[in-house]
């Protein structure tokens, strides 16, 4: 998820929710929900990345003789 588009729902998300409570109690679940969202957005994140570095198929190196790899040896 790119910066703009969590951006984007953090604003939504401040309209709808925060916006209208108390200062200091506001403040304070403002700022525990900011959190887990940007935690949870963290572990998306690195999820997504340990996945497609996981299930990258490793490039084949190939030997001198043409129509064999390195695996057909």
């Amino acid at each position: 998820m790119s910066f703009l588009k969590v951006r984007e729902r953090l604003s939504v998300f401040w309209t709808k929710y925060i916006a209208a409570e108390d200062s200091d109690e506001a403040e304070r679940i403002r700022q525990k929900r900011i959190d887990n969202i940007m935690l949870d957005v963290i572990a998306r994140e690195s999820m997504l990345k340990w996945e497609k570095e996981r299930f990258e198929v490793p490039k084949r190196q190939s030997c001198n003789k043409p129509g064999k790899t390195s695996f057909q040896l």
